[in-house]
């Protein structure tokens, strides 16, 4: 119980006024309401007011304590409203990118002895698919690829990469200049890293960039191939390889499925929009023969 001075000077009514809204945090609403309503009332109202009979400074001290009182009733529907608001959104959200990903599972689960135009096109709608959870992260339209080794037989590090496939809003990509380049690893920081990542036994091989233009050390083929100065801004590249394999030995690495965004730092729990990144690329894996 907090006990209250009779004092009317200015200092103590707003020492009476902090201690009252502390009060009002710790308990049940309506007990709240009761504590606020009688704590304002008797701190700052002084008691010479009744003594006196001063029935119109009474009521101006009332309608100021009523006053308080509304303000604060908004701020806690507002704060309540939000918060609520605020949990329908993130389960509504990361709730879409999980029912992507049951949906990717059906749609790139095909038999092992498909023919290779159906496993393309597995991998194509896979893609599209992916993209469609990208918008939902980034609220933009973002670029998807599988990026695979025109000569998977040498070391890893001296591969030259093509696009096997991309999404259909991004086709102008691959244009004749993007086409003619060499696109080989050591020359993109992305491939590099992941690529470095899996020879270390780093189970953390993917690759985030959530801001290319901070780092100061960051390469790519692609710069150069368009007429606008860059084609993303931020990426995620996941490794296409084996799930569950023994990466400090032994790896089955088929190629690269990339993100990027035209936006800096777009990836909410960049971490978590990774691993729904990573988990395309392990089914994609068993479609691409190229190992």
């Amino acid at each position: 119980m907090v006990t209250c001075k009779k004092n009317s000077s200015a200092p103590a009514y707003f020492k009476s006024v902090w201690v009252c809204f502390k009060a009002l945090k710790g308990t049940g609403f309506w007990a709240i309401n009761f504590i606020s309503l009688s704590g304002l009332l008797l701190n700052l109202v002084p008691f010479k007011i009744f003594e006196d009979q001063d029935l119109d400074k009474a009521a101006r001290w009332i309608v100021i304590v009523l006053s308080i009182l509304i303000l604060r009733y908004l701020l806690c529907m507002f704060i309540e409203g939000f918060s609520r608001f605020a949990n329908w959104m993130r389960n509504s959200y990361w709730g879409s990118c999980i029912q992507g990903v049951e949906k990717a599972q059906g749609m790139l689960m095909i038999p092992t002895d498909a023919d290779e135009a159906k496993r393309k096109q597995a991998i194509i709608d896979g893609i599209e698919l992916l993209n469609e959870i990208a918008k939902i992260v980034t609220g933009r339209n973002c670029g998807v690829s599988v990026k695979v080794p025109i000569n998977p037989k040498d070391d890893p590090l001296k591969w030259r990469m093509e696009t096997l496939a991309r999404d259909k809003a991004h086709f102008e990509r691959d244009n004749e200049v993007y086409k003619a380049k060499e696109h080989r690893i050591y020359n993109n920081t992305a491939f590099n890293t992941v690529i470095s990542k899996l020879k270390d036994g780093d189970t953390d091989y993917k690759y985030i960039n959530n801001d290319r233009t901070e780092d100061q050390n960051y390469s790519t083929t692609s710069d150069g191939c368009y007429p606008s100065l860059t084609q993303y801004v931020s990426e995620i590249v996941s490794p296409i390889i084996l799930p569950n394999a023994d990466r400090q030995t032994h790896y089955e690495l088929r190629g690269f499925l990339c993100l990027d965004c035209p936006l800096k730092y777009p990836f909410k729990n960049a971490d978590v929009t990774a691993a729904i990144v990573g988990t395309f690329a392990k089914m994609m894996h068993p479609l691409l023969t190229n190992a």
